[in-house]
């Protein structure tokens, strides 16, 4: 899947929400997803990527990697 994060600060409002919803605190997200100021994108594509439980199952790696074009600059 190739994505390109556009509006980041709605990318970690969602993000966000879901970490909320979780249970986490605003300072547990910020410390998990950077702020809304400075999001961590992988981070914040993960959470909204990030499969529920599967019966029967355990996830053991789950990641999310930037993958920057040929002259184009990483953002993170």
């Amino acid at each position: 899947m190739q994505l390109a994060v556009t509006t980041p600060s709605r990318l970690w409002e969602g993000a966000a929400l879901r970490l909320r919803q979780s249970g986490l605190h605003y300072d547990e997200i910020v410390e998990t997803i950077g702020s809304v100021l400075d999001p961590q994108l992988e981070d914040c594509v993960a959470v909204m990527l990030m499969p529920g439980q599967i019966d029967g199952c355990t996830l053991e790696l789950f990641q999310v990697n930037s993958a920057a074009r040929p002259g184009i600059a990483p953002v993170n």
